[in-house]
């Protein structure tokens, strides 16, 4: 009698973590093409890897511009959760097609107090402070994936949780794993 009551009071306060630390959102996971590399390695067409990414938000890739949005790019307001950042982009001109303030110039970044972490699968996040062209300090959360454009939280819709859950999401591809081994 005493093992099915513990049992029972067992079961029972399982079940409530479990219950209490879901919280009811669905994610989907979306597929990143291979990005041309400076050393011209990239083969077309080929899965670089998969993130997973709340179900509500859309997904595109330019080439080596990623965009994660609350509508189509093209949408009048869209609006920017995540957007791979070039560095050699001179005119950031990813930014500029939503009218961004302060998207020309130079770009300074430092770490901030709020630091980041790096996920088990080896992709770092971390909060930095960005000052571009000296026009003001904005802090933004960003991404760093190994062959593919930092991603930064652009518009400060994403918070930390959701961007560690996005960094411990990523997974390179079968293909992309063979092949590098």
């Amino acid at each position: 009698m005493r093992k099915s009551l513990a049992l029972a009071l067992c079961a029972v306060f399982l079940f409530l973590c479990t219950a209490c630390t879901w919280n009811g959102e669905k994610w989907k996971t979306v597929e990143i093409m291979e990005i041309p590399m400076e050393n011209g390695t990239c083969h077309e067409g080929e899965v670089y890897g998969t993130l997973s990414i709340p179900e509500d938000w859309v997904f595109t890739q330019d080439g080596e511009h990623l965009y994660f949005t609350d509508r189509p790019v093209d949408a009048e307001g869209c609006q920017i959760y995540l957007v791979s950042f070039v560095e050699n982009d001179a005119d950031n001109a990813v930014l500029q097609r939503w009218n961004r303030p302060g998207l020309i110039g130079e770009i300074d970044t430092a770490p901030t107090n709020y630091g980041g972490g790096c996920s088990s699968n080896g992709i770092m996040y971390s909060s930095m402070v960005w000052d571009i062209a000296g026009e003001g300090k904005s802090e933004k959360w960003q991404i760093a994936i190994p062959n593919i454009p930092l991603l930064v939280a652009w518009d400060n819709l994403v918070d930390r949780h959701d961007i560690r859950k996005i960094a411990a999401s990523f997974a390179y591809s079968s293909h992309w794993r063979e092949e590098h081994r």
